[in-house]
């Protein structure tokens, strides 16, 4: 059986020129979006979410199986489209093998925004334990009731000079405060994932209600075509909004980048030094070496405190009563001592 002719047959009336070539551009376009974005960034999303330990159990779990399911699908359509325009004969079980490979990937794909809902209701409801029960059978609408909900919570409980003000365990506080920033990262997310299922929706609405369509095998094929290629690209939003709304994972990936790119950490590094005034001893001006050390180390324990203190919903140190306070002041004291030591370390090979 000819797998081109099977997936994508043609009419008896044979399409126009202008047609023929509309379905090719949709074609090249899909396996564009495959091969230079949808496919790269859900691997580098899957490398960066696996590495990291910073995100719930829970979430990373649901961002593996999501970041999987749209690697595989891609691929698997990536040689589907291949398949299909070096007109290759596969015969029938090997089509419904392909057929299954991206299918399979891709109605799962489906199902993670009704998880990523459910996992962000339980830890809502659950605030203490959030992994005791299993709920299920809320939308769209419940997601953003939770971050309004949550918003308001968060807002009454720690305003500043408030009569009500509840006192708060600070885990309780932090767990708060984490649910309304993944509420609020992972909204882009769901919006594009109710925009897939928008999509399919319309083209099967177009398939079966547009006059003609149901007997033109070329019309079919041309709007499951748009669906697949419109799909594609925003599966490629999901990974770039995962990317770019998630602090930490940013974070990882620029820490990746320049250790693949020194050049442009050196690069990054003289901007910033230049902004603040700083000049480097060694081929240039070399006037305020010891100002430029004193940088340094300042941005060393700003980093320190910023990667043990605690943050609220806006990114702020969050407030704590005395004993945390003395409790993180210990903390910050001794990460300072151990860097101390490791830059006074003199490695023998050195010697």
């Amino acid at each position: 059986m000819n797998m081109a002719n099977s997936t994508f047959p043609m009419s008896s009336n044979p399409p126009n020129t202008v047609a023929e070539f509309s379905m090719l551009f949709l074609i090249v376009g899909e396996l564009i979006g495959h091969l230079l974005l949808e496919c790269p960034f859900s691997a580098l999303n899957l490398h960066l979410i696996w590495t990291t330990s910073v995100l719930h159990s829970n979430l990373k779990f649901i961002l593996i199986c999501q970041s999987s399911c749209i690697f595989v699908r891609g691929a698997m359509r990536t040689v589907f489209q291949l398949f299909h325009l070096s007109n290759v004969r596969v015969g029938q079980s090997g089509e419904k093998i392909l057929l299954g490979l991206f299918m399979f990937p891709m109605n799962m794909r489906n199902h993670i925004p009704h998880i990523l809902v459910i996992e962000r209701f339980v830890a809502t409801i659950f605030a203490k334990n959030s992994v005791l029960f299993v709920l299920c059978g809320v939308e769209t609408v419940a997601f953003f009731w939770l971050w309004l909900r949550n918003s308001k919570t968060y807002n009454r409980r720690h305003a500043i000079g408030g009569q009500q003000q509840q006192r708060q365990r600070l885990s309780e506080r932090y767990q708060l405060a984490e649910n309304i920033r993944t509420t609020k990262q992972l909204a882009p997310t769901l919006l594009l994932h109710l925009t897939n299922l928008t999509i399919v929706t319309a083209g099967n609405f177009l398939c079966y209600n547009m006059p003609n369509a149901a007997g033109d095998a070329f019309s079919l094929a041309f709007i499951t075509q748009i669906q697949f290629t419109l799909i594609t690209y925003s599966n490629f939003l999901i990974e770039l909004t995962i990317l770019v709304n998630h602090p930490f994972l940013q974070h990882k990936l620029n820490w990746l980048w320049q250790k693949c790119v020194p050049s442009c950490a050196r690069n990054n590094n003289s901007v910033g030094d230049s902004a603040n005034g700083i000049q480097h001893p060694g081929g240039r001006p070399n006037e305020r070496p010891q100002q430029y050390g004193q940088h340094q180390r300042r941005q060393r324990r700003q980093c320190q405190k910023a990667a043990i203190g605690l943050t609220d919903m806006s990114g702020r140190a969050m407030a704590l009563t005395q004993n945390q306070d003395a409790y993180f002041s210990q903390l910050t004291k001794f990460w300072e001592r151990k860097a101390r030591e490791s830059t006074s370390f003199v490695s023998p090979m050195a010697i």
